[in-house]
């Protein structure tokens, strides 16, 4: 993954245009938070966390903390078309790297889903299964690369989308204001009524409801991709305008109240669905709230100089995001229930804690030697 690019594992963009000459600190702060919480969030079901039926107050705690650093992913998404949308486009460069992409996501599913019917005890492995399933990735082994299409499908909208940057700015702010109304408005619309209803008739409502019906533009896909991807293009071009508006006091007490609100509706839809809910999800990714937190998180970060010993680290992560983020799937689905049963410690955080650490570790110990490896260092970049 090149130094500044910006997917989950963040090393997307990068692929397709050539990388700014300096260095921007910021997005590297933003691209190294982005895979230490995503590395913590899938560690954190090496237990079994649920505050329906467990009503500890660990539970309770360990929820707030899984509140408050997801959601994440969306941080990609934003540093993505902070970077792509300021370079000029090579269309035949562009549309290999994208298939470069697809490709290595397919790759990826057959790995990920090749060792984890090989260690686990409720997987029948099969070469059938794996060939039709590792193609179709219906199944929730690789439930990680849902990023992947994500990515693929700006990809394949970035070539219309920064020429309506370019040459017809108005145009390219109604098509992002209307994917706001329209994707985090009918999520706020169900969330309203969702707590309406359990409070006047005490029923449950489908809070997935399509209150647009047949003119909802995004059915079928992730449509506030396009919100945090073009934000970023917005927030570069107004850099300054943005640090101006987003004070650290400001963006302080955004992320206090935003977590407090995911914390809040989560905890009423868990318990009002028997489901549990969780901002981390990408259910949370098209939340006002969620949207709201990401851009306090990005005017903090904005301030960031990249200077000191712990930068020299941050660079390193930043730079090698996508291997770290394809190979931890796989070593997590490996290794938790092994880890469960054989490590001694019984406190939900701390027990996440040391997981996610250790699966960190050996994900980017396996990515270095993988980039030492010229026939497999394509495959984590």
């Amino acid at each position: 993954m090149n130094e500044i690019s910006g997917s989950p594992a963040a090393a997307v963009p990068a692929q397709t245009v050539k990388a700014p000459k300096k260095k921007i600190p910021s997005l590297d702060l933003m691209k190294f938070m982005g895979i230490l919480i995503v590395v913590f969030y899938h560690g954190r079901l090496v237990v079994d966390t649920n505050i329906i039926w467990d009503r500890s107050l660990d539970q309770y705690i360990f929820y707030g903390i899984l509140t408050l650093i997801g959601p994440c992913v969306p941080f990609f998404f934003l540093v993505n078309g902070y970077l792509l949308f300021d370079h000029s486009l090579d269309l035949k460069k562009h549309i290999k790297k994208t298939l470069h992409f697809v490709v290595l996501t397919i790759f990826w599913s057959y790995v990920t889903l090749s060792a984890t019917l090989l260690t686990s005890p409720y997987g029948d492995f099969s070469w059938k299964y794996v060939l039709k399933h590792g193609l179709l990735m219906d199944t929730y082994w690789y439930y990680h690369l849902w990023f992947m299409g994500a990515m693929v499908i700006l990809y394949i909208f970035f070539p219309m989308l920064k020429s309506v940057w370019d040459h017809h700015r108005k145009a390219f702010y109604y098509f992002v204001l209307v994917c706001f109304v329209i994707v985090f408005g009918n999520r706020a619309l169900n969330m309203a009524y969702n707590v309406y209803a359990w409070l006047r008739y005490h029923v449950n409502y489908d809070p997935n409801y399509n209150f647009f019906s047949i003119f909802h533009p995004f059915v079928g896909i992730d449509g506030y991709i396009f919100v945090y991807f073009c934000l970023g293009a917005i927030i570069r071009e107004n850099q300054e305008k943005f640090n101006r508006i987003m004070k650290p006091w400001v963006c302080i007490v955004g992320i206090i109240v935003t977590t407090a609100a995911l914390y809040l509706y989560g905890y009423f839809m868990s318990l009002s669905t028997g489901s549990l809910w969780q901002s981390g999800d990408r259910c949370g990714n098209d939340v006002i709230f969620s949207l709201i937190r990401i851009l306090c998180i990005f005017g903090l970060a904005s301030r960031y100089k990249g200077t000191g010993k712990l930068s020299r680290f941050i660079n390193v992560i930043s730079a090698n995001t996508m291997g770290i983020y394809l190979i931890h799937y796989v070593l997590r689905n490996m290794t938790a229930r092994i880890f469960r049963e054989l490590v001694p410690i019984h406190e939900y955080f701390l027990l996440t804690l040391v997981y996610s650490v250790l699966l960190f570790a050996a994900s980017w110990l396996i990515m270095v030697i993988m980039q030492r490896i010229p026939v497999l260092k394509k495959l984590v970049a």
